[in-house]
């Protein structure tokens, strides 16, 4: 990225007003969250579809692309498609409706950071969302998950995280 330009687009100017997070599939999919919605672009940001089969014009909130598989959340639901976000499926964690903050695939799992409102939890899934079990233990308020090398950072709007374990335990990165 040595140089950037900026993407007018007629739908974003007067349809959304803000852009919460986007993911890049790997096979030319670009999506967008946004307070109106879900939106998808196959030609490198020229147009753009709206895929608001789960959204109906509201927010939502995160958006996370691993082995071909999106996860996206909408309140205290969260939700995986397998078809390029033409139909969703919603996922349970402990057979609860709960939000996903962020979500990261570490090797063969995938880890969630999930909000319901009330505390926060973590969890594990070893077949790409489909079932979900109770992990790990320090995570709080994440909204961002990345990796560096073999660590995982979470971020929320105030701490860095940071786990050496996969995930099973969290500490404050300091300095910042």
């Amino acid at each position: 990225g040595t140089t950037w330009s900026r993407l007018d687009n007629v739908m974003f100017e007067s349809y959304c007003t803000d852009i919460f997070t986007f993911s890049y599939s790997g096979t030319d999919y670009i999506y967008v969250t946004t307070d109106s919605g879900l939106f998808c672009s196959t030609n490198n940001c020229e147009t753009w579809v709206e895929k608001n089969s789960i959204a109906g014009g509201e927010t939502i909130g995160s958006i996370k692309e691993a082995d071909g598989i999106l996860y996206t959340s909408k309140s205290q639901h969260t939700y995986r498609s397998s078809d390029f976000g033409e139909t969703w499926q919603e996922i349970l964690f402990n057979n609860s409706n709960r939000g996903v903050g962020a979500i990261i695939k570490k090797d063969n799992f995938l880890i969630a950071s999930v909000l319901d409102g009330v505390a926060d939890f973590e969890f594990k899934s070893l077949d790409n969302g489909l079932t979900w079990s109770s992990y790990g233990s320090g995570l709080y308020q994440s909204n961002l998950m990345t990796l560096v090398g073999d660590y995982i950072y979470a971020a929320s709007f105030t701490v860095l995280n940071k786990s050496t374990d996969d995930g099973l335990t969290w500490s404050g990165v300091q300095g910042l």
